[in-house]
C-alpha cells in the first residue's frame, strides 16, 4: 500500500542518455588524469610495502563489497515504484549488512594478517573496513539519484570525491604517513562521496 510518497523513474530519451554519457565521459576523464598525476607523485613518496599492505587489505574488503548490499540496491533501481517505507527498509537492511561485515572484518583481521604473515595488516584492515559503514550511508541516496537520472550530479559527486581522495593521499604521503596515506585517502574519498550523495 502506498503512503503517498511514491517515486517514479523519469522517462528516458536518447537526448538525455547522450547528455549523461557526455557528462560521465568528460568528468571521468578529467578525474582520471588528475588522479594519475597525483599518483605519480605519491608513488615516489611511498614504498612497495605500503602498496602491498593496501593491496592485501583491499582483497578482503573487495570480497565483502560483493555481498555488502545483499542485492537490495539493484532491486531498488529496477523496481517500477518505490515508496518511503521501502526505502527505509532497504536502508536498514544495508546498514545492518554493512555493520555485520565491518564487525566480521574487525574480528577476522588478525587471522587474515596471519594468513599473509604481515602483522601490520591487522590495523590497516580494521581501519579501512570502516569504509563499509560510510558506504552504507551513501548507498540509498546514490541509487535514488540513478533512478531520477541525475547523471550530472552523480558525475560531479564522483569527480569531487576522487579529487579529494587523491589530494588527501598526497598530503598524507608528503607528511610521511606511509600506508596510512592510502588508507586515509580512500576513507576521504568514501566520506566525500557519502556527503555529496
Amino acid at each position: 500500500m502506498s503512503n503517498g510518497h511514491e517515486r517514479h523513474p523519469r522517462e528516458t530519451t536518447p537526448a538525455l542518455i547522450l547528455h549523461a554519457l557526455r557528462w560521465n565521459a568528460v568528468v571521468r576523464t578529467i578525474a582520471q588524469l588528475g588522479t594519475w598525476l597525483i599518483t605519480i607523485f605519491v608513488m615516489r613518496l611511498l614504498s612497495p610495502l605500503d602498496y602491498g599492505l593496501m593491496g592485501l587489505a583491499t582483497i578482503l574488503l573487495g570480497f565483502f563489497g560483493l555481498i555488502n548490499e545483499l542485492g537490495a540496491i539493484p532491486a531498488l533501481v529496477q523496481r517500477q515504484q518505490v515508496d518511503d517505507c521501502l526505502i527505509r527498509k532497504i536502508f536498514g537492511l544495508v546498514l545492518v549488512s554493512n555493520a555485520s561485515l565491518y564487525l566480521t572484518a574487525f574480528a577476522g583481521a588478525p587471522y587474515f594478517a596471519t594468513l599473509f604473515g604481515e602483522v601490520h595488516l591487522v590495523l590497516v584492515v580494521r581501519v579501512l573496513a570502516f569504509n563499509l559503514i560510510i558506504g552504507a550511508l551513501s548507498a540509498i541516496p546514490s541509487v535514488l539519484l540513478q533512478r531520477d537520472l541525475k547523471f550530472k550530479s552523480i558525475a560531479l559527486i564522483e569527480f569531487g570525491a576522487t579529487l579529494v581522495g587523491a589530494v588527501a593521499t598526497l598530503i598524507f604521503a608528503f607528511e610521511g604517513w606511509g600506508v596510512w596515506s592510502l588508507v586515509f585517502g580512500s576513507m576521504a574519498r568514501e566520506a566525500c562521496n557519502a556527503a555529496g550523495c
